[in-house]
């Protein structure tokens, strides 16, 4: 035998023994479901790396958006505390940013085509005016219960100027008058000024200090007023068109961009105000946005057509950088308070960027309702639960013709609050070492290809077992887990049997499943070692026979008396009682048993929970599973914990990860669950005294993770403090009061057919729990849907 054949034989025994070492370890883990829950999702599994693909194959990836909903971003407004913002889409829909989490808070279209979004200072309002002369003020603390006012006024401008202090618009009237309006948010507008004007006006803006308006002509020609005296205190010619306005909060200097790229600073409060800026031949495209940024120095920012970034200091003019992107750039806005700006692009992307040099700091983009931020080095922060093309689903990296959607990539670099941890001036990295992913970047490890070799696509069966078998291959980064979910649910694997071929290092996984009546879809996926999931493969088997019909499990479990009297809380009991007892007093023909479990107060601890989950293996594929916990939860890391009756003292780590029971362990638990329905909803209170920043956020990548790895639906509520979501008024927690809401009717609403099913609950709770805090003037809470598998209905609406 050759040197290099021998070496060759040698490397597949060892791989065959170290294949085998691996699976004996994990079968034989089996009887403690801590470690096997760890090794599944906390990346200590290593199935053996395949020899022929131990080249890596890394290639410089490509942002694909494949959206229908993804528009380019014509304009951006943030308000004077540097707390909200405001984007425009060339759809006419506007969405609405909380910048201190960095989160999208709500979207809504416009009647009419939108020329200009304003934020109403001391206030919680948004101006939008559009081509038609109409002014919407919208109060953006309550956008869900009521959107606000219409405006109706007769207006040759499109883009009205809004006072510093809110107070007042001013916007050019019959002929080329210019008329000043006071805002009233009881009864709308009252015309208080006219400012004769004979020359055809294009745009208009106050000073930062509000004294004097500035107005523009369609040739450049730029006319200054001090409105309260009515006289014209300033005129100048730019000689070309203006594209681009700014002012500086507080003062009377501002900025004008002309089409033709040339730079003028207007200072109102010199006797020569028009100055030009000196620019480099470089600059000649139009000035598409331009914005002032004072952080003790005072820069001007800006942006042009061909995709130009631009920076000078005043009051010298010195350019201080000059950057070229790739896109069409159409505005920019500074953040108040921050060293960042916001550019608004042509290629549908919000680039937030660093003053200091302009480079990229992170990517937003939205779509419908959904959104997403991505930063420089791979993390993502959007949505998670809407249809694919307002999810991050719609996102994808495209390399050398291989397509991998963002949530593909959850494990390692889904970061929740990114956008507020990065204004914050923290930097979220990848977990567990993980690669950086961006464009400049060579790029990541692919993930293994994944195949269904049996069934083939389609096939028909009477048959009620099935034998499906999956093959991967290793690319280039180890074979860290394959996977398999039918109907959305994942199966567990302990019974599945894996072998390698010793030729070409692919694995093979078979299993035996009992399948459903109609259609069964199967899908597969293969993970790397950095955690990265393949494409996947998918196919479905149609069989030809009727189910039983079936039956409801309900696990309910409310904890409100602990063994540690400083942890008890007042409705959690009831909150879990009421939800068992309308499940069962609902007329439910879906169902043809209603099963019912329940453990409250000292019955809850760690060990009957397990037991009672336990239980639930037994079921048949086509039953329905509600599991309800109700009590505290604490978040560690990756893992969200819910606290049993016994645990006295969760604040302390040991005890939390040695007594609780962890989202990891509900993982393992519902993936061995027999029925393909499973619904998990968790009302849970922190039980720490510390309020964090960010604290909202922190169970957010637990409950990610524990729907896509199970295959389930997700909806909790986790508060600050222990008595956040709690009221008395309503002898129930916030949340558990408007899933009950839902739960007896109020959640048929898409469509209206007379069946709640789960999603259409979820979809309810998240809408309507803000209206009920914003109604009581409550804490902010916010529940969190995650959602994997088919939709199915969970209570008729046929009444008690």
């Amino acid at each position: 035998m050759k040197k290099l054949d021998w070496i060759f034989f040698s490397t597949i025994l060892l791989m065959a023994g170290s294949f085998s070492h691996i699976v004996t370890r994990a079968r034989a883990a089996t009887s403690d479901p801590i470690q096997v829950a760890r090794m599944r999702m906390g990346g200590a599994q290593q199935i053996t790396k395949a020899i022929h693909k131990n080249t890596r194959q890394s290639l410089r990836p490509r942002l694909k958006i494949n959206s229908r909903y993804s528009v380019p971003v014509l304009n951006v407004k943030i308000t004077a505390d540097g707390k909200t913002m405001a984007m425009l889409g060339e759809d006419n829909r506007v969405h609405l940013w909380n910048l201190l989490t960095g989160q999208k808070f709500y979207s809504f279209s416009a009647s009419a085509r939108v020329t200009d979004i304003s934020f109403l200072p001391q206030s919680r309002k948004l101006l939008i005016s559009n081509i038609k002369g109409i002014i919407n003020i919208v109060n953006f603390n309550n956008v869900r219960a009521w959107p606000g006012q219409t405006i109706k006024i007769h207006s040759s401008s499109h883009n009205p100027a809004l006072h510093p202090d809110g107070r007042m618009l001013a916007l050019v009237g019959i002929g080329y008058n210019l008329e000043l309006w006071q805002i009233n948010h009881e009864e709308g507008l009252t015309k208080i000024k006219i400012l004769p004007n004979k020359e055809k006006t294009s745009q208009l803006i106050f000073s930062g200090d509000g004294s004097r308006l500035l107005s523009v002509s369609d040739n450049g020609r730029l006319t200054a007023w001090d409105w309260q005296k009515e006289k014209i205190i300033f005129t100048g010619q730019t000689g070309s068109a203006i594209s681009s306005l700014a002012v500086l909060p507080g003062s009377l200097l501002m900025a004008a961009g002309c089409k033709d790229g040339r730079l003028f600073i207007l200072d109102l409060s010199k006797e020569n105000p028009l100055s030009t800026i000196p620019v480099s031949d470089f600059l000649k495209n139009s000035l598409t946005g331009l914005t002032f940024i004072s952080n003790g120095s005072t820069y001007l920012v800006g942006c042009d057509q061909k995709g130009g970034l631009y920076k000078w200091e005043l009051p010298s003019g010195k350019l201080l950088f000059n950057r070229q992107t790739d896109n069409k750039l159409l505005d920019v806005a500074g953040i108040p308070g921050h060293e960042y700006f916001f550019t608004a692009g042509q290629d549908h992307i919000l680039r937030f960027c660093a003053l200091s040099d302009g480079q990229e700091v992170a990517k937003l983009i939205v779509l419908k309702d959904g959104w997403a931020v991505l930063s420089a080095n791979g993390c993502f922060d959007g949505t998670l639960k809407n249809a694919p093309e307002d999810h991050l689903k719609a996102l994808s990296w495209f390399c050398d013709k291989r397509k991998f959607t963002f949530d593909g990539f959850i494990a390692n670099y889904y970061q929740p609050a990114l956008l507020g941890h990065l204004l914050a001036g923290n930097k979220p990295e990848p977990l567990h070492n993980a690669p950086v992913i961006n464009e400049q970047e060579e790029g990541f490890p692919m993930p293994p290809l994944v195949y269904i070799t049996t069934p083939g696509k389609n096939e028909k069966t009477s048959e009620r077992i099935l034998q499906i078998t999956l093959k991967a291959e290793d690319q280039d980064h180890g074979l860290h887990d394959i996977r398999l979910y039918h109907n959305g649910n994942f199966i567990d694997d302990h019974d599945a049997v894996e072998k390698i071929d010793k030729k070409t290092g692919e694995i093979f996984k078979t299993y035996h499943l009992v399948l459903l009546a109609g259609t069964n879809h199967f899908k597969a996926v293969a993970l790397n070692k950095a955690l990265i999931e393949s494409e996947p493969a998918e196919v479905s088997v149609i069989t030809d026979w009727q189910d039983p019909q079936p039956q409801l499990h309900i696990l309910t479990v409310g904890i409100s008396k602990y063994n540690n009297p400083r942890l008890n809380l007042h409705y959690s009991r009831r909150d879990a009682e009421e939800v068992g007892k309308i499940l069962l007093t609902k007329k439910n023909p879906l169902y043809s048993k209603i099963n019912i479990h329940h453990l409250y107060d000292a019955e809850a601890s760690r060990a009957a929970i397990y037991t009672q989950l336990a239980e639930l293996e037994k079921l048949p594929p086509q039953d329905t599973v509600l599991i309800y916990l109700a009590g505290h939860g604490e978040t560690l890391a990756d893992e969200w914990f819910f606290i049993p009756y016994e645990l006295r003292h969760p604040e302390n780590t040991n005890w939390l990860k040695k007594s609780a029971l962890s989202s990891l362990m509900l993982e393992l638990y519902i993936a061995k669950v027999g029925a393909r329905r499973v619904f998990l909803v968790l009302d849970s209170c922190k039980s720490g005294a510390i309020v964090k920043e960010f604290a909202d956020f922190e169970n957010h990548r637990s409950m990610a993770l524990l729907s896509r790895l199970a295959g389930i639906h997700v909806i909790s509520a986790s508060t600050q403090n222990q008595y956040a979501g709690e009221f008395g008024q309503l002898k129930h927690g916030l949340f558990t009061y408007t899933l009950l809401e839902g739960l007896h009717g109020s959640a048929d609403r898409n469509p209206a057919d007379g069946n709640i099913t789960v999603s259409e609950v979820m979809g309810y709770v998240e809408t309507q729990m803000p209206i009920l805090i914003e109604r009581l003037t409550l804490p902010a809470q916010r529940p969190l849907a995650n959602s994997h598998g088919e939709d199915f209905p969970i209570v008729e609406n046929s009444g008690i």
